[in-house]
């Protein structure tokens, strides 16, 4: 009997050294695929953030030219690229933060609940940036991809029902956390360009009394003639040849003769072309 019970305990307790063997086999791999998403990343980042020194150059030196309408139109594509750059910041920390949780699991279970709580969390930047940069929509569709991937193959081993409200929560967690990382290291490393178009917050508030209240009156400043053309040049840029003129008049106070007017000027200078 005592030999039985010896072999039994042998037999469980190689059983469950083989699966973790097996479980940290299935680890390694997937933070070896984590880091080749990393790179393949680093590569994007590269390439975005030597385009964001090269325009923010441009804006300087058109500047110091005096021709603000370039400078705008350069400031514009300056902001596209950065924040480009801050959702491939927040997917690098997010992969970041998923090797780092891999490193502690301790069972199936817990690898499947961190690669649906990252998994979600990139799912959730690809549907949120695809359409705004649909020059970035073809990569983030590859991360995507293999992280999906990732996660059915560690799901496979059915380790117990996953609780989709926790993962959600989680998700936004990590995900809040890596926009936040982004966002701090973006500022840091690609200031803003020295130049401000005009918004509709840039308002001149004159208050007056009127008994004991007081009341506010706000209007907008209208941009001049040269700032109107560099933002309405930077508009038809980044929404492909398309101007909405009632846009303008709500956004910058003006009139769509003055919009036509800073139109036609454009054209004149062949900066655009009108259809």
């Amino acid at each position: 009997m005592a030999a039985i019970i010896s072999k039994l305990l042998s037999f469980f307790g190689w059983h469950a050294q083989d699966e973790h063997d097996n479980l940290r086999r299935k680890i390694d791999a997937i933070i070896v695929q984590l880091e080749l998403l990393e790179d393949k990343l680093a590569e994007f980042r590269y390439r975005y953030e030597k385009r964001a020194h090269e325009l923010f150059g441009k804006v300087v030196a058109a500047l110091k030219a005096g021709d603000r309408n370039k400078a705008l139109v350069y400031a514009s594509e300056v902001g596209q690229v950065r924040n480009i750059l801050k959702v491939m910041v927040a997917l690098e920390r997010l992969i970041i933060m998923a090797r780092e949780r891999l490193v502690t699991v301790k069972d199936m279970k817990e690898l499947v609940n961190i690669m649906m709580v990252f998994g979600t969390a990139i799912e959730t930047v690809k549907e949120q940036v695809k359409t705004l940069y649909p020059s970035i929509a073809v990569a983030l569709e590859e991360i995507s991809r293999s992280v999906r991937s990732m996660i059915v193959e560690t799901s496979l081993e059915g380790v117990g029902d996953i609780n989709p409200t926790v993962v959600s929560e989680t998700a936004l967690q990590v995900l809040n956390e890596a926009w936040k990382k982004a966002e701090e290291e973006i500022r840091e490393s690609l200031p803003e360009p020295p130049l401000k178009t005009p918004m509709p917050q840039d308002v001149v508030v004159a208050t007056t009394a009127i008994g004991n209240r007081e009341s506010k009156q706000t209007t907008l400043v209208k941009p001049s003639i040269e700032e109107l053309e560099g933002l309405i040049l930077a508009y038809v840029k980044q929404h492909g040849g398309f101007l909405d003129i009632k846009y303008f008049q709500e956004k910058y106070g003006v009139t769509k003769e003055e919009v036509l007017e800073a139109l036609r000027r454009l054209a004149d200078k062949g900066l655009v072309r009108i259809a």
